[in-house]
């Protein structure tokens, strides 16, 4: 295994995860997605509404939230979040990693959820949406991918918790510094 290219991979996971909270935040903003124009260095590159941009940022920041859910060790067992068990040969998961304690430990579900905060329930709800929505809502072409607007309260808690998790499970015990999750914006 290549760590550093694996370090690189996370950071490019990580910044995905904040993408999807920025995109998240802006399109819940409108009911309707407004016109918007997109230039790049002065030149006018795209127009049409919010959602050519929001939503390609919302698809991929969660693909990248279920990967991160199970670098870390999660997993969806019949609708309940739980440990996987074992990996594909070829996979690379945070007990992959050591620090002067020894290997890393996979983080148990009862973790993730406490680590989430507010309810329990709700924070497993939101960890597996992850899973679902990744897996079955955009791998295949299902009617209902968001039912309901509390899978958006759902998504946001998870884009926030993931990052949060992997600080402090895979960044701080490994003495690495924290991706910069920032993305820079103008507003009028």
């Amino acid at each position: 295994m290549d760590k550093h290219k694996t370090f690189r991979l996370l950071d490019h996971r990580m910044q995905s995860v904040s993408t999807l909270n920025w995109a998240l935040g802006v399109r819940t903003q409108w009911k309707a997605a407004p016109s918007i124009s997109v230039h790049v260095d002065g030149k006018l590159m795209l127009e049409g509404n919010l959602n050519a941009i929001t939503n390609p940022m919302l698809d991929v920041g969660l693909v990248h939230c279920r990967a991160l859910l199970e670098f870390l060790g999660l997993c969806d067992k019949a609708g309940s979040l739980s440990q996987i068990d074992r990996r594909q040969k070829s996979d690379v998961g945070i007990e992959d990693f050591s620090n002067a304690k020894g290997p890393l430990s996979k983080v148990t579900p009862e973790i993730a959820v406490s680590r989430c905060g507010g309810d329990q329930a709700k924070a497993e709800a939101a960890l597996l949406k992850v899973f679902h929505l990744a897996n079955k809502g955009l791998a295949h072409n299902t009617n209902g991918l968001i039912d309901d607007p509390a899978d958006f309260d759902l998504i946001e808690t998870a884009s926030r918790s993931i990052p949060s998790l992997m600080v402090s499970y895979f960044y701080t015990p490994l003495g690495l510094p924290r991706p910069d999750p920032r993305i820079t914006t103008h507003r009028r």
